[in-house]
C-alpha cells in the first residue's frame, strides 16, 4: 500500500481491515449498471475508476457517479435510482456510511 490514496479502514480486536477507493468505486459502478435507464458509465473527471469518485473522510465516505442514460428514461427517475441503490451497495458491501451520493449525466444513448 504504498499508492497516495487515502483508504477506507477499520479495526477491531483482530487487526486493521483496509478498503481500497478502487474497490469501493468498482461496487458502486456495478451498482450503477444493474439500474434499470442507465446505458453505461462514462469517462468522469481525471482520477475517476470506472465512472465513480470516491471520497474517504474518517470512517464515512461521499460518491460521484457519472453516467449515461438510455434514450427514453426519465432522467430524474435513473438519477435518483442511481443514488439508491450505489448508496445500499456501498453500505452493504464495505460497511461504509456514505453520506453523499452525486450523480452526473454526461449524456444520454440514442441507439436505433
Amino acid at each position: 500500500m504504498e499508492d497516495n490514496k487515502i483508504y477506507f479502514k477499520k479495526s477491531d480486536l483482530n487487526g486493521i481491515i483496509s478498503i481500497s477507493p478502487d474497490v469501493i468505486a468498482g461496487i458502486a459502478a456495478d451498482s450503477c449498471l444493474e439500474t434499470q435507464g442507465v446505458a453505461a458509465m462514462a469517462s468522469g473527471p481525471i482520477g475517476a475508476t470506472r465512472g465513480i469518485v470516491i471520497r474517504i473522510n474518517d470512517d464515512k465516505c461521499s460518491a460521484e457517479a457519472f453516467i449515461m442514460v438510455r434514450n427514453g428514461h426519465v432522467i430524474t427517475e435513473v438519477a435518483k435510482a442511481v443514488q439508491r441503490n450505489m448508496k445500499t451497495a456501498i453500505e452493504a458491501g464495505c460497511g461504509i456510511t456514505v453520506v453523499k451520493s452525486d450523480v452526473f449525466v454526461a449524456g444520454i444513448e440514442m441507439k436505433a
